[in-house]
Order: structure tokens, then C-alpha cells, then sequence
């Protein structure tokens, strides 16, 4: 009798540690049959019908990889970064192609994935799907540089890909046209006009 309530002692003290290593996975043989839904009770350890695991007081949503508390198993989308995912944001899914967040695949935003991550730390000013130069949007996501002769090189707005000016700032470049002007105007006073010969 004294052996058989240590065996039971054991196996007691051995079941917390083992359901805190792995998932209690529901399968046939090992879930109970509930046969009205709102019967089960998620979170007892129990597999029931209805229930993909139970790990009991392990069941949690802020560890990876484990028991949801809604007795489902973890994956893309619950809010947790778990193993094989670059991240989960639960508020972005549902929400398809929204920047600067991560992706509905549990992955992050990065350059070529087609959606426009403008914020930092991307910066992308343009996002055409792929890493290919010269088709409009370069292969770090950046808008071209436009240099128009005589001008200042132009910036390409990001988003709209309107082409906008800069203008001439420099004091080199004022006083050059100031020059510019005051040779015009001496070289017309030297110039004999229409009526003189």
C-alpha cells in the first residue's frame, strides 16, 4: 500500500514539469468526448472535444510556442512571435498590404515586397515588388534622381512621383547671373543702335 501512494506521489509531482515541456496536443485517443460545446472547460488540463490542446495553468498568450488560452495550438497570427516567425502583430491581420508593420505572413517588412514602407527603419520611397535598377523604383526602394541641364538635379517626390525643382540657392550661381546681366546691358550701350552708322 505505502508503494503504491509513492508511485501516485511521483506521478503527481511528474505531471506539472512534463506539461510544461511539451504541448498537450489533442487527438483521438486522448480527448474526452463532450457532446454539448459549451460543456468543456479549457484550461483543466483535459483534452475534450472541441479543444486542440490543453496544457492547463501553462496555457498562456505571451509565451512562444505554447497553448493558447482558448485551448488552440499557437501560430501566425496570435499575437506571439513564435518559432519560424519574424514577428505577429495580431492588430495588422485582416489589414492587407498596411506599411511599416508586419506582414499577415509573420514576417517583416522588406524592400521588394511590394507595399511602400516609408517610416523608419525602412525609408523606402518606392516599393515596385522585386530588386531590379531601372524600372522606377531602384533596388533599395529609392525613387531616381532626375538631372535636367543648366538646373538643379530634381527629386521625385516619394508616393506621387511628381517631379519637383530645386531651385538655385548658392551665391555662386546668384552672382553669376548678376554678372550675366550687367554684360548684357554694357554690351547693348557699346552696340550702335538701329539709326546710327
Amino acid at each position: 500500500m505505502k508503494y503504491a501512494h509513492f508511485l501516485a506521489l511521483v506521478c503527481v509531482l511528474c505531471l506539472p514539469m512534463q506539461s510544461a515541456l511539451a504541448i498537450n496536443i489533442c487527438t483521438e485517443e486522448n480527448t474526452v468526448e463532450v457532446h454539448s460545446p459549451d460543456r468543456y472547460i479549457c484550461g483543466n488540463g483535459i483534452c475534450e472535444t472541441g479543444e486542440v490542446c490543453d496544457d492547463g495553468e501553462n496555457n498562456n498568450d505571451y509565451d512562444p510556442d505554447k497553448c493558447r488560452p482558448d485551448c488552440r495550438l499557437y501560430g501566425c497570427g496570435d499575437g506571439v512571435t513564435d518559432t519560424g516567425e519574424e514577428c505577429d502583430a495580431y492588430l495588422s491581420y485582416g489589414e492587407q498590404n498596411r506599411p511599416n508593420v508586419c506582414r499577415n505572413d509573420c514576417t517583416l517588412p522588406r524592400c521588394g515586397d511590394g507595399i511602400v514602407d516609408d517610416a523608419a527603419p525602412y525609408n523606402e520611397e518606392c516599393d515596385d515588388g522585386n530588386l531590379v535598377d531601372g524600372d522606377g523604383c531602384s533596388a533599395n526602394c529609392k525613387l531616381p534622381v532626375k538631372i535636367h541641364s543648366g538646373l538643379a538635379p530634381s527629386v521625385i517626390k516619394p508616393l506621387s512621383r511628381q517631379i519637383v525643382p530645386q531651385k538655385q540657392t548658392s551665391e555662386v550661381g546668384k552672382h553669376e547671373e548678376e554678372a550675366k546681366i550687367k554684360l548684357y546691358k554694357e554690351q547693348k550701350l557699346l552696340s550702335p543702335s538701329k539709326g546710327e552708322k
